[in-house]
């Protein structure tokens, strides 16, 4: 679930995953699964800061 969600939120982004910038998206995301939050919809939404979520099929 980690990965889909990192794809998505570095292809919306448009960055590479294996990017310097795709790390840091990975780092947060795995830093908030650790937290608590366990939604992929959460998760995107925390991490695209506003942006809009994908269809509910990320839940």
């Amino acid at each position: 679930m980690l990965r889909r969600v990192h794809i998505y939120v570095c292809s919306s982004k448009d960055l590479e995953p294996e990017s310097a910038g795709g790390t840091e998206i990975g780092k947060m995301l795995f830093h908030l699964y650790r937290q608590g939050v366990r939604s992929e919809l959460g998760l995107i939404r925390m991490v695209t800061e506003g942006e809009p979520p994908p269809a509910a099929e990320a839940e």
